[in-house]
């Protein structure tokens, strides 16, 4: 594995992108959020400010899955989310207010940590009970009601997940498919390294999940 590592890092450096791909573990609390904590290069408390992402979108799930609205702490301490509010486009209604009774698991992440919000239900009562649409946004203010971040799409497909990378940037990925190779079929010019892989065979080496929003 090491080897085949070494062979990706060369190529991907050799075509000019400087991109890692690291793979995540996950604990799901289908109540309250699902936390996830990345495996490797999670900052050290205090080593830079606390930083609050949309990191990811499902607005337009396939049949059987939900809307899906994840947060990610990038900075390096903790972030206390009481008090803040998701919104889509429409500001002035259905705002899902984070840290309320009940769901206040939601609102402590560590650097390095995500938090799934999913539509409201009785089975899932810390979720947020606006619509998403195939073509809309996601706001996330503080406390204070500043803006800390946004994500906004004129049309997203069926079953797509709409990545927000720390550049700014957004991938779109298919559901179920964040792995490395569906990552790198997101990504123009990468069609003569997907090639080389279905032709060594090494598919499967690739399969293990992936964080998509780790492309630095």
């Amino acid at each position: 594995m090491q080897n085949f590592e070494f062979f990706l890092s060369a190529f991907l450096l050799l075509s000019g992108c400087n991109c890692q791909f690291r793979t995540f573990a996950s604990s799901s609390e289908e109540l309250r959020g699902t936390v996830i904590q990345e495996v490797d290069s999670v900052p050290e408390e205090g080593t830079s400010p606390g930083k609050i992402v949309v990191e990811r979108v499902v607005a337009y799930p396939v049949p059987g899955n939900t809307d899906e609205i994840t947060l990610r702490n990038i900075g390096g301490q903790t972030v206390d989310l009481t008090g803040w509010a998701l919104t889509d486009n429409n500001l002035s209604q259905d705002q899902y207010i984070l840290g309320q009774t009940g769901c206040e698991d939601q609102a402590v992440l560590k650097p390095g940590y995500s938090v799934i919000i999913y539509p409201y239900s009785v089975e899932v009562p810390c979720g947020f009970d606006f619509g998403i649409s195939f073509a809309d946004e996601i706001n996330l203010f503080n406390a204070q009601n500043q803006l800390e971040d946004k994500v906004t799409w004129s049309y997203t497909s069926r079953g797509v997940a709409i990545y927000k990378t720390e550049e700014g940037q957004h991938l779109n990925i298919p559901e179920g498919s964040e792995t490395v190779v569906g990552v790198l079929s997101s990504i123009p010019d990468f069609s003569y390294l997907l090639y080389a892989l279905k032709f060594h065979g090494l598919y499967e080496v690739l399969q293990a999940p992936s964080d998509p929003d780790n492309l630095v």
